[in-house]
């Protein structure tokens, strides 16, 4: 896994043609097939963020991608403004929804010229730990292992994209401090944006997050009072709830 406290170029400029591109990415394992004259050179800019990694990727031909997204990783993918309309295994995503790749890493797409797309990787225990800590259920009640286009506020996905180009141009910051609280900050905006998407924006998600909480202390109470005089284990709570124990950890 990559260095927590740490944000680095792994990647930035042109390439000459996408075999040469697919070797340059880091984590990517993807096939391009191309179906019409480029009139630039494909361009590709990868960012160690922590644990995360960001790929800004533009292409400037249709083009067929298929493969493997960075494994152990989910993946999220957001389509920056002035990007040519794509198909995203076999559906047809706009710019106000956010695309969320499959947990086994498959990749498959089909972009027209001017394709410019923000993707970032997050590693599979980051997200899922995060969602079951705020959710109070197993991660995949909430976000399943398929792949998922979810209607969003465009606001909320151009945000994203600004505060992702803004934590890569602090590569170079020498003020640690600073540098270890934006990578917070970005990480945190990362799993919320992904969580809200997932299962509803504004008060709406704070409403149902509280609704689960609540559920779950329920069943947690209920189970204790019942076993007032019996040893109990965070396995025991974990069955009793249909609760991860790593949820109930983080919950109390």
């Amino acid at each position: 896994m990559m260095r927590q406290n740490r944000i680095h170029t792994l990647q930035s400029g042109e390439f000459e043609s996408f075999e040469e591109l697919t070797e340059a990415a880091k984590g990517w394992k993807a096939d391009f097939r191309q179906y019409s004259p480029s009139t630039r050179k494909p361009t590709i800019d990868q960012y160690a963020v922590g644990e995360m990694l960001v790929s800004n990727g533009s292409f400037y031909c249709a083009v067929e991608q298929q493969g493997e997204t960075p494994a152990g990783m989910r993946t999220i993918a957001i389509q920056a403004d002035g990007c040519a309309p794509i198909r995203w295994f076999g559906k047809k995503p706009d710019k106000s929804t956010l695309m969320v790749f499959p947990k086994n890493s498959e990749l498959s797409s089909f972009s027209q010229p001017e394709f410019h797309i923000v993707t970032i990787s997050v590693p599979n225990e980051t997200l899922e730990g995060f969602i079951e800590g705020q959710v109070g259920e197993p991660s995949d009640k909430t976000l399943g292992p398929e792949e998922h286009l979810f209607r969003t506020d465009r606001r909320t996905l151009s945000k994203l994209i600004s505060s992702t180009n803004q934590i890569a141009g602090m590569c170079h910051e020498p003020n640690e401090r600073l540098r270890d609280q934006a990578i917070s900050d970005y990480r945190e905006l990362v799993l919320e944006s992904i969580l809200g998407a997932a299962i509803g924006n504004g008060g709406k998600v704070n409403r149902h997050l509280h609704k689960q909480r609540q559920n779950t202390l329920t069943k947690v109470m209920t189970y204790i009072d019942a076993m007032e005089n019996e040893p109990i284990s965070m396995t025991d709570l974990s069955k009793a709830t249909g609760v991860t124990t790593r949820a109930l950890q983080i919950l109390f």
